[in-house]
């Protein structure tokens, strides 16, 4: 009995904690652009990209405050812009899974940190103190 009133306690603890980190985020939008090219340094487009906002609810459940896609342009730009909602606790920035088919198989995915392209894994999180601004993430695919 006490074990299960420590772990209720323990839930409840976390969930107010979680509760606690709500903060009124900026009322400008938050912008995540750049450009995608190949190993060449040609231009790519038609690839799609995803910013989306997760709010964490309890430990274990959490649930999409928002998902923007944009597709890159014919010189490879794109652009995903949106004003992120008080309740979301993290911004997540991808190149869609939508493109699995066409890019995931054949080529592997760099982007641009600082001078270099380094091996870009799934997803970057925007960190807090970039909502309501621009942030620049440039890309390049490499065929495998």
């Amino acid at each position: 009995m006490k074990r299960r009133q420590f772990f209720n306690s323990l839930m409840t603890f976390h969930i107010v904690a979680l509760a606690g980190c709500k903060e009124k985020l900026p009322s400008t939008p938050t912008i995540v652009t750049g450009k995608i090219v190949d190993e060449n340094n040609q231009p790519m487009s038609g690839i799609i990209f995803e910013l989306y906002g997760i709010d964490q609810t309890g430990i274990l459940k959490q649930r999409e405050t928002f998902n923007i896609k944009s597709e890159s342009d014919k010189d490879g730009k794109y652009e995903v812009s949106v004003l992120i909602p008080n309740t979301t606790n993290w911004v997540t920035f991808r190149i869609s899974p939508m493109n699995t088919l066409r890019i995931f198989n054949n080529y592997q995915t760099f982007y641009l940190n600082g001078l270099i392209y380094e091996p870009f894994q799934d997803k970057v999180e925007i960190q807090r103190e970039k909502y309501g601004k621009t942030t620049t993430i440039n890309f390049q695919l490499r065929k495998i």
